[in-house]
């Protein structure tokens, strides 16, 4: 027999449910569009072709599936938090869901018309914002009614919050500033000056990439508070420098693509300065891979959470060890333009940002379970689908940047690439294969968990 779950419980669920559902389709799609696009790198990309599947649809497809799912999943986290804070204030809770929906609603048309003008291969041809402006008006709007609820329950005193607070309260801002400032390119000023369009592009994307970092971070904070119910870490000094290490390199993140246009040097070295005091986090995601073993106790009762948060950490000390390497300017030029950098932000988005998405969605999804008394599963029954889709990232990733040096190699040399499409013996082989592995990783997952979250029994 389910528990007897209130009106409030069940509106809530249904508002959070919707993230849920909403942020596994778009992972679907940007793992299903990201396989097809790796046809492209294989000697069967002439079937696409015959398919009128363009590269140049695929890709922006991808992409933006991918950021879109990233933001939906880490709100479905936020909002769940912020209904939690609400629940004996029903006035306040009837506005929130109110506008909650509306917010929703705007969301899906502009998901739609985004991806429908795609589909009819109407681009911008910028690398995120890809669709007319009209749309980016939708998105905005909804970002602002987020940010009303947001505050409505957090309030503006922030003295005494816990840093997951500040980081999503951080977000909301870095947000609208940068994808405001993404669309600089509609002005004559920007529009008829090509470099000075790729800086402010560029340093407008580090920032929109900042701002879902800091959504990610804060619900992987969140969650992992509420499953070892320490809150220490939250409230303390070091979360709170790490907190300012990574807003302040998301002003400057964006000058590793632009270290080869002419621009200030001052610029290049601030860039440069701030991305090296990634080693304090590296050296702080070290020491917590000593602390996994205490982590681990917890997999009886958090199976999925527990595997997810562990394997974030692990890809997080990969990537930062990654991401320092490239950032210094004579290694940054060696790789760039190389395929070292696709497994740089495969790897983030993948590694980090998904695995660490994952983990809140899936503390959710058991939370919905227990609520209508659906068994759990065991963590031998979860692990299969999370090992396959991780064996395959690590294949994927390796194969990346095996191939990346390799051409790194090539211009080091002066040597003539004949072709983008000349790849070494195994590449489009195992680029398959590791893509193919994250699909059937991934849908597993997936499909399991739609099914618990649509249940209502």
């Amino acid at each position: 027999m389910a528990n007897k779950i209130t009106s409030f419980e069940a509106e809530t669920t249904k508002i959070v449910s919707t993230f849920i559902i909403s942020a596994l389709v778009l992972l679907l799609l940007t793992v299903g569009s990201g396989l097809l696009g790796s046809i492209y790198y294989s000697k069967y990309f002439p079937i696409l072709s015959s398919l009128g599947i363009p590269f140049q649809t695929l890709r922006p497809f991808h992409t933006v599936a991918a950021v879109t799912w990233i933001y939906m999943g880490g709100l479905a986290v936020v909002f769940s938090f912020l209904f939690s804070q609400s629940k004996q204030d029903h006035l306040k809770q009837n506005a929130i869901f109110r506008r909650t929906k509306l917010q929703l609603k705007i969301w899906l048309l502009a998901g739609i018309l985004a991806f429908g003008s795609l589909i009819f291969q109407f681009y911008t041809g910028r690398e995120y914002i890809v669709f007319h402006p009209i749309i980016s008006i939708l998105i905005l709007w909804g970002w602002i009614l987020y940010a009303r609820s947001f505050f409505q329950v957090v309030g503006f005193n922030l003295k005494k919050q816990p840093v997951y607070i500040w980081m999503w309260m951080t977000s909301i801002f870095l947000f609208i500033y940068s994808f405001v400032e993404a669309h600089a390119y509609l002005l004559s000023y920007f529009e008829t000056y090509p470099l000075r369009d790729i800086a402010v592009q560029w340093k407008s994307y580090g920032a929109l990439v900042g701002s879902f970092n800091l959504i990610v971070y804060g619900s992987l904070i969140y969650v992992a508070s509420r499953l070892t119910k320490e809150m220490d870490y939250a409230y303390s000094n070091t979360a709170f420098f790490l907190f300012f290490i990574g807003t302040l390199n998301s002003f400057t993140n964006f000058a590793h693509h632009t270290y080869h246009i002419p621009q200030s040097l001052w610029v290049k070295w601030i860039a440069f300065s701030i991305s090296m005091l990634e080693i304090i986090i590296l050296f702080k995601v070290l020491l917590d891979m000593f602390g996994l073993k205490k982590m681990w106790q917890l997999k009886e009762r958090f199976p999925q959470t527990t595997l997810l948060l562990l394997l974030t950490t692990i890809w997080t000390a990969l990537q930062l060890i990654l991401s320092l390497l490239i950032s210094v300017p004579p290694l940054n030029s060696f790789v760039h333009g190389t395929l070292i950098v696709l497994a740089h932000s495969m790897g983030t988005t993948i590694g980090i940002d998904t695995m660490a998405v994952l983990a809140g969605i899936a503390l959710l999804v058991q939370q919905h379970r227990k609520m209508l008394n659906i068994p759990q599963p065991s963590l031998s029954q979860t692990g299969l689908p999370i090992a396959i889709f991780n064996i395959g990232l690590l294949i994927l990733w390796l194969n990346l940047i095996y191939e990346g040096l390799r051409t790194g190699v090539m211009l080091f040399d002066n040597q003539v690439i004949p072709s983008i499409l000349i790849f070494s013996k195994y590449f489009s082989t195992l680029f398959l294969m590791g893509g193919g592995m994250i699909l059937l990783g991934i849908f597993w997952i997936v499909i399991s968990w739609i099914w618990s979250t649509c249940n209502k029994r």
